[in-house]
């Protein structure tokens, strides 16, 4: 990246902008070659590496320190441009500004989020006030309406607030969102999308921010970008795909998905990833692909179909997993997916009703750390089945009842196995919503499930507990 001494230039610009004596569009051919220098110097660089070496927050060294000096430099210009506007109805064309809002909120996209290695705390917030000051909407225009004249009613300082003041998460674009998406048509290509961290960073921040209408209707410039990023060798890559997939699922109309092909699209490729052994990967494939399952089997054309349902499949391959998984890292993740996984395939999920009761019960019985956290996602998952399945859960009962009584002894009795009191507090209440539910599938012979239980010389703790989980009474069991 080149050195550039703005200082003298931006003096320069800066005093014919205050003094007022020349029109804005006397000095558009100037204004232009300040914001495009900047743009160009500031911008996060096409790295030059090999693929298959990952950036480190040392490449971008002089970015840092470039962005911290120019990006202060690009908001004061904007704030004279705006003030020149509002108090003397002074404009620049509409080409003029089309281009330098449009390098504006690309820069300050890229630099929004703290985090990434090119940014920090300051630069963030110099970013986000430029968007602030651009195209933010709250109960006003934007300032890039008042710079196309479009809008006059907006007082400079309400466009000048610090973007902390509120979160600012309302954003139009209006016509510059085309030479936006312009730029990542440009920018993620297969020959240089990855060595453009920047554009990848614009992708997201864009994706994010765009309203319903507007995502909906530009998803052609948006999805060829992250099935990219998905398709990289790189686990970050591909989690931050999967996450903007399933975003894209819950803000986008599920028959548009379908009827344009890109549910079936979505679902493809996250059931690819379903096959990894990464617990991280994995915690983002499951969502994605049960979300575009689930719009997926929505289709009207196949409400009736005796084949196997993408959401079916989708649970096929979680309990095929689940049945013989010894590590804790990839049974906390199989697991905590189950419920949604079963939710989603519905009561069609009784095909593997024997496989769901023998997972449960088995995840129910094994002790996971202090947390309980599987056991309970566990339990969530037998409630989900009960109340989805409900003609055959009670056919098997017994067996669950036997391995919640189990759970509810091994979570009491004295020993390494024993909960603190909260977290024993919260397995206990979902064991009874357990219980309930089942009872609630098919009631016992006996209304009293703790018959004979009495005779037994339990500690007073345990004799509370299952009382507490299986002292169901009738009124409780009765079918709504």
């Amino acid at each position: 990246m080149s050195s550039i001494n703005y200082t003298k230039a931006f003096d320069q610009i800066l005093f014919k902008l205050k003094s007022q004596h020349l029109k804005l569009k006397e000095l558009e051919n100037e204004i232009l070659l300040q914001f495009d220098l900047l743009f160009h110097d500031t911008r996060v660089p096409i790295l030059k590496k090999d693929n298959d070496v990952p950036y480190q927050k040392v490449d971008f060294k002089k970015v840092f320190e470039t962005s911290q000096k120019n990006l202060p430099i690009i908001e004061k210009l904007l704030q004279e441009i705006l003030t020149r506007a509002v108090q003397s109805r002074d404009y620049l064309s509409h080409h003029a500004i089309q281009t330098i809002v449009s390098n504006c909120i690309i820069l300050a996209a890229q630099y929004s989020n703290s985090e990434r290695d090119w940014s920090c705390s300051t630069v963030s917030h110099s970013a986000s006030r430029i968007l602030t000051m651009l195209v933010s909407k709250k109960n006003h225009g934007t300032g890039l309406e008042i710079l196309m004249s479009s809008s006059n009613s907006i007082e400079i300082k309400d466009l000048l607030k610090i973007a902390d003041d509120a979160e600012v998460t309302n954003y139009k674009f209006g016509i510059i969102l085309k030479p936006l998406l312009l730029f990542l048509s440009k920018h993620l290509n297969k020959e240089i999308w990855k060595n453009d961290p920047g554009a990848q960073e614009f992708l997201l921040w864009l994706l994010y921010n765009l309203s319903q209408d507007d995502l909906s209707d530009q998803l052609g410039y948006l999805m060829p970008g992250i099935l990219l990023l998905l398709d990289d060798w790189e686990p970050h890559n591909k989690i931050t795909a999967l996450e903007a997939l399933v975003y894209i699922i819950n803000n986008v109309a599920g028959s548009e998905l379908r009827c344009t092909g890109r549910a079936a699209v979505i679902y493809e490729a996250a059931k690819h990833h379903l096959y990894s052994r990464d617990p991280e990967l994995l915690q983002a494939a499951y969502p994605t692909a049960t979300a575009a399952a689930v719009v997926l089997q929505q289709d009207p054309s196949i409400a009736h179909s005796a084949q196997l349902s993408a959401a079916e499949e989708v649970l096929s391959m979680l309990l095929r997993d689940m049945v013989f998984e010894q590590r804790l890292d990839l049974r906390s993740v199989y697991v905590t997916n189950l419920p949604a996984a079963l939710s989603a395939a519905g009561i069609r999920s009784v095909r593997w009703q024997d496989q769901v009761v023998q997972v449960l019960c088995n995840y129910l019985t094994t002790f996971e750390g202090a947390s309980a956290r599987d056991r309970l996602c566990a339990l969530k998952a037998l409630q989900v089945y009960s109340s989805e399945c409900w003609p055959q859960a009670g056919r098997q009962r017994d067996e669950i009842l036997k391995a919640l009584l189990q759970l509810v002894y091994t979570s009491t009795a004295e020993g390494p196995l024993q909960l603190q009191p909260k977290v024993l507090e919260e397995v206990l209440d979902e064991c009874r919503q357990c219980v309930q539910q089942l009872l609630l599938c098919q009631p016992p012979p006996e209304p009293n499930l703790l018959t004979g239980l009495d005779s037994l010389a339990l500690p007073a703790a345990l004799q509370q507990n299952v009382h507490r989980v299986f002292e169901i009474p009738i009124k409780e069991q009765i079918v709504k």
